[in-house]
């Protein structure tokens, strides 16, 4: 599984981007989950992120890993 950030807010971003500088408050990110041989889904997740904070973006995928159901942030401080 791989997951691609592709839009901050509305800023589309290059795919040669893996993280990105916020300021704190709510912000709309959206990302592509791609399962090999499975395809791509896009999610959108809007999030409050707190000051001094930084988040991971992580996937759970559906029965058998052949979907990604839930994309979502998760805070690693």
């Amino acid at each position: 599984m791989s997951l691609l950030l592709r839009k901050v807010d509305e800023t589309p971003l290059d795919v040669r981007y893996s993280s990105v500088q916020v300021l704190p408050g709510v912000h709309t990110f959206l990302v592509d989950c791609q399962l090999q041989s499975q395809g791509t889904t896009r999610h959108e997740i809007k999030a409050e992120l707190a000051a001094g904070v930084r988040y991971r973006i992580g996937a759970d995928t559906g029965r058998g890993n052949r979907e990604c159901e839930n994309v979502h942030l998760t805070a690693l401080n």
